[in-house]
């Protein structure tokens, strides 16, 4: 599959753009996202500073520029990256390289309100889109408005639901984080003040992230030592000898009406 292959730069782009212009013109859908994938190939196989990777860049500029012309006034365009990438062209750690990202915001309408912060969180992305898009913010949600890209008239009602929708969740799980409950009475003293309560968000909302760096080491050793124990287990079967192997042929229609041969291996081992 072209996805998968960091070699190919452009097909899954080249798929993209044969659609996404007709999907624009159509009035039956409420969010429509494209994810193009070039980019990120370009980076794992020559880095952010190859030329390969300015052609790929150029490519999405044009591709942003003529869809900036054809939208109404109705929707919103927001391109972003879901990570960055290090000077080799890797993700994946913590360091600020990899995860900082670009986002850009479109809009024919007014959008920005106020001063934007010089970074947002992308957790904080979730709530601001669901109040774009009119939408109940997410129950799990820890993420914390970014009031900017809110209307004036909509901001109170906006950071309340916020607020409330934020207060559910913590209240779900103060069994397993007990040091939520004292800011969940800090937020209720604060019931009038919008400001202290969206501070109160803040410290909540660091706990949360806290708690995903936080590992169980003993779940951890118990899930390699039972990876060591079924490869040594599978590898002494094999060159025991003692397994039966088959193959299951079944039919799938693609899309297109053909028909893909898959093979399924099934390993059957004798103890």
């Amino acid at each position: 599959m072209p996805s998968f292959d960091v070699n190919d730069l452009n097909s899954v782009d080249d798929m993209i753009i044969g659609h996404i212009f007709e999907e624009l013109s159509r009035s039956d859908w409420n969010v429509l996202i494209a994810h193009f994938l070039g980019v990120d190939h370009c980076g794992h196989k020559y880095g952010p500073n190859h030329e390969e990777m300015a052609r790929r860049l150029a490519f999405i500029d044009d591709l942003i520029s003529n869809v900036t012309e054809i939208l109404d006034e109705e929707t919103v365009l927001i391109v972003m990256g879901d990570h960055g990438m290090t000077e080799t062209g890797d993700h994946g750690g913590d360091t600020e390289l990899e995860t900082d990202a670009a986002i850009f915001i479109y809009s024919r309408k007014r959008l920005l309100f106020t001063a934007p912060p010089k970074s947002i969180s992308q957790i904080d992305l979730v709530p601001t889109l669901s109040v774009l898009l009119d939408s109940p913010i997410p129950f799990s949600n820890v993420g914390v408005l970014v009031d900017c890209f809110i209307a004036p008239e909509l901001l109170e009602w906006a950071k309340s639901s916020n607020a409330w929708q934020m207060v559910r969740y913590a209240q779900s799980v103060i069994v397993e984080m007990p040091q939520i409950e004292p800011l969940l009475r800090v937020f209720d003293s604060n019931s009038d003040n919008m400001t202290n309560q969206q501070e109160t968000m803040r410290q909540i909302q660091a706990i949360f992230r806290a708690s995903w760096t936080n590992f169980n080491m003993a779940f951890m050793r118990v899930g390699i030592l039972s990876f060591v124990d079924t490869l040594l287990t599978t590898v002494n079967a094999f060159f025991s000898k003692r397994f039966s192997f088959s193959i299951v042929r079944m039919y799938q229609t693609n899309l297109d009406g053909d028909s893909m041969l898959l093979q399924c291996a099934h390993f059957h081992f004798i103890f």
